[in-house]
């Protein structure tokens, strides 16, 4: 059985649930959650993660990530197997139930300037390209608290965008290709610019 290792999470998760606590205390984290590393989550809490409109943070990079097996014990890899198949079966009927999914990974786990690979996982398990960018960036402010700061592009909130040389629609992994990033806009600030001098429809500021 998993046992607390962050309780103010578990506590704040309950909390969001308008549950109490205790009966959720066999899980680790709000991440191991969402994970569903070895346990039924989205069968067992489904519903009420709908009704409450309870945001889903999968950490594919974590929950995918298989080690090779070459280099680690024999029970550590079949366990990471399994773990990894009921995160994609769990989280692939919380996307068909449309609990509402936010991006997000575990920071050390994967390569720097890699995480967005997290989009193609939701893809891959049944989400539309324009939901998992929403993921990445609408649902993730409005779970941060920051959704009158960032996450859309409106009027007053912080101008953060990025140009690809591709349709993210058509492909979504060009947005996890650092090769791919033409432009990058930071507060309305090119931070970086690969475009053309004479990009058509691109007005550049001095």
């Amino acid at each position: 059985m998993v046992q607390g290792f962050y309780p103010p999470l578990l506590a704040s998760f309950a909390a969001e649930l308008h549950v109490d606590a205790g009966p959720l205390n066999w899980f680790s984290s709000v991440h191991l959650l969402a994970a569903a590393v070895s346990v039924p989550v989205f069968a067992a809490f489904g519903d009420l993660m709908l009704e409450k409109g309870t945001s889903l943070v999968p950490t594919f990079s974590a929950a995918l990530r298989v080690p090779d097996p070459a280099l680690v014990p024999a029970y550590l890899y079949e366990k990471k197997v399994r773990w990894s198949a009921k995160a994609r079966e769990n989280i692939a009927k919380a996307i068909a139930a449309g609990v509402k999914i936010a991006l997000g990974t575990d920071a050390g786990v994967c390569p720097h300037g890699r995480n967005l690979l997290e989009l193609s996982h939701l893809v891959e398990l049944g989400m539309t390209p324009s939901d998992a960018i929403a993921a990445g960036t609408a649902n993730a402010a409005e779970l941060l608290g920051l959704a009158d700061e960032a996450g859309t592009l409106e009027p007053g909130k912080a101008a953060d965008l990025v140009v690809v040389s591709g349709d993210p629609l058509r492909d979504i992994s060009v947005l996890a290709d650092p090769e791919s990033i033409e432009l990058v806009v930071q507060e309305g600030k090119a931070v970086k610019d690969l475009l053309p001098a004479e990009a058509p429809g691109l007005a550049r500021s001095a």
